[in-house]
């Protein structure tokens, strides 16, 4: 029973890391200077990962919110690539990306709309 268990939960661990690889950008298909460098670096795919998952998580939660975020999303990718190379750069706004969406979700996941609303 306990080897059962085990076998288990690495599977679940397994299936979730694979979930959160596959909201990375596909580094085979990176196609200018911006998305290799994000490859090339960790921390900086690390970060694509978590930015992809969340946005996805956002663009489901509400339809009518979604052309806003299109948008928002197309104008940090400009501002995003004016970094190029600088992994500083991109890490500042990879971070700076991260946190308005996670107060965007934040506030999604906040308002539960009624029968009243």
């Amino acid at each position: 029973m306990y080897i059962k268990g085990r076998c288990i939960v690495s599977a679940c661990a397994l299936l979730f890391f694979q979930q959160a690889m596959a909201a990375g950008m596909d580094c085979a298909k990176a196609s200018n200077t911006v998305e290799k460098t994000i490859c090339a670096n960790r921390g900086l795919h690390d970060l694509d990962a978590q930015l992809g998952m969340l946005y996805r998580q956002l663009m489901n939660t509400s339809a009518q919110a979604q052309p806003d975020l299109k948008q928002t999303q197309r104008s940090w990718l400009k501002t995003r690539n004016e970094c190029v190379e600088d992994v500083t750069c991109l890490d500042l706004r990879y971070r700076e990306r991260l946190q308005l969406l996670q107060a965007q979700w934040t506030q999604s996941a906040a308002h539960q709309p009624d029968g009243v609303d």
